[in-house]
């Protein structure tokens, strides 16, 4: 669903349009915020959809939707329009470049890319050090070389990933890797629960 109005009243980023290339939950709550205040929004995924279709499919049942429509990815993705496009194909890449078409294109996209760039070496950035830090045994004056070492390590890693099996390899991966920290969260929740009894024990 798009809503340009705001209690029946344009927002004030109408005639805007917002192209939508973000997944899972914080990049699309973002982009339906825009669409809140007016903006045209307009999503586009993959031919397989976005990650967040098949999440929380449960969640669906106790408000009624059915098919293959579930409340978690509807809640991220409201007043939008979508398209899914095959990007590898020249086709796909024209009817990107028609919703697109505007005189500061060039300029809005190099911009982008500069950010996303920043971002993202920004990002290899701090999970280099952290490794490095841990692998150093907590010494925050590890070697230069070592802390290159992880960074190019994790860099080669998600090219490798990309390219045998592109963003769905990549999101197994991370989905993969998160489990065992879900479980080591849950044993601290269950320790930190059971030391507040016994301090509540104490006290009484």
């Amino acid at each position: 669903m798009n809503n340009n109005k705001i209690n029946g009243v344009d927002g004030p980023m109408k005639g805007l349009r917002v192209l939508d290339w973000t997944m899972y939950q914080f990049g699309p709550v973002s982009a339906s915020m825009l669409g809140d205040m007016g903006a045209d929004v307009i999503k586009i995924e993959a031919l397989d959809g976005d990650i967040g279709r098949a999440v929380a499919r449960m969640s669906s049942r106790p408000i009624g939707l059915e098919g293959d429509r579930n409340a978690y990815f509807e809640t991220c993705n409201r007043n939008k329009r979508g398209i899914a496009v095959n990007l590898k194909t020249e086709e796909g890449r024209e009817i990107v470049y028609k919703l697109v078409e505007h005189p500061m294109t060039g300029v809005v996209s190099a911009v982008s890319v500069f950010l996303i760039t920043i971002f993202f070496v920004t990002s290899a950035d701090s999970g280099s050090l952290v490794m490095d830090t841990i692998t150093a045994g907590g010494k925050m004056d590890a070697p230069v070389q070592q802390r290159v070492f992880w960074c190019l390590l994790a860099g080669l890693a998600s090219m490798a990933l990309m390219l045998g099996g592109g963003m769905a390899s990549l999101q197994a991966l991370t989905l993969a890797v998160a489990l065992p920290f879900a479980i080591v969260l849950l044993c601290m929740s269950a320790g930190l629960l059971k030391g507040l009894r016994e301090e509540l024990s104490i006290q009484g």
